[in-house]
């Protein structure tokens, strides 16, 4: 199984009063944010939000509740999980992988999605941004869109986003999926043994039920040649010359 999944809004949550105080001394609550583009919220130039970004984005995570648990579980579980994050609009991708084992973020890989990929398919794709969702439509095969303020006014149109509120509910969700992908044990082709054959020998004597057994070949009385007579069990004398 695998899992796209971003980092910021889903992984690891932005202080955004905090970081709205500090870069244009006004504090932004988190509810405030009614959309995905902090450019139309704040009504701020695209280079001065990227500024601000470029700065942040190298900062410790403020870690989502659950995230680190479940994304450790994933992995642990033979479950891949690839980052896929706008985060490479900041760094280099080696930039963010730097970042990612710095902080302990559990992850097996970094996804760019270009000509050599298109056939990868991923089981789920979990992202805060309907769009991102959508972008990589044809290779996901559920679309799990992080609840927080700014996607809440979604219309979800297509009806092809599932909305979750937390970890604990997409733990949930890829394991009953998960599951789903394992094969039974009932079901799993194993080769028979020799057959366990009951028989019985000229004696009589029952064979234990076991291995098919060497059978030994039937032994008959000697017969004692007679001379003469019409017994069927005698040879005939030869006739004169």
């Amino acid at each position: 199984m695998k899992i796209l999944c971003d980092v910021d809004g889903v992984i690891a949550n932005y202080d955004f009063p905090a970081i709205t105080k500090e870069f244009f001394g006004v504090a932004v609550s988190n509810e405030d944010i009614h959309a995905y583009s902090l450019e139309d919220v704040l009504g701020l130039p695209r280079q001065v939000v990227h500024h601000m970004f470029l700065e942040v984005c190298q900062r410790k995570p403020r870690m989502v509740s659950g995230a680190y648990n479940a994304l450790k579980a994933f992995i642990m579980n033979g479950i891949e999980v690839y980052i896929y994050t706008n985060r490479l609009q900041f760094m280099t991708v080696q930039g963010l992988i730097t970042w990612l084992q710095q902080f302990n973020v559990p992850f097996s890989g970094i996804a760019v999605f270009n000509e050599r990929n298109l056939n990868t398919t991923f089981d789920f794709h979990i992202d805060d941004s309907p769009q991102k969702l959508m972008d990589v439509n044809g290779h996901v095969k559920r679309k799990l869109l992080f609840d927080q303020p700014w996607n809440r006014k979604c219309r979800n149109i297509l009806g092809t986003l599932e909305r979750v509120s937390s970890w604990k509910e997409i733990e949930q969700i890829v394991r009953e999926e998960h599951e789903k992908q394992i094969v039974p044990a009932s079901l799993q082709i194993v080769l028979p043994r020799a057959p366990k054959i009951q028989r019985v020998d000229d004696a009589g004597d029952g064979v234990t039920l076991g291995e098919e057994p060497r059978l030994r070949p039937r032994r008959r009385p000697p017969r004692k040649l007679q001379e003469g007579g019409d017994d069927s069990g005698a040879l005939p004398k030869p006739a004169p010359v």
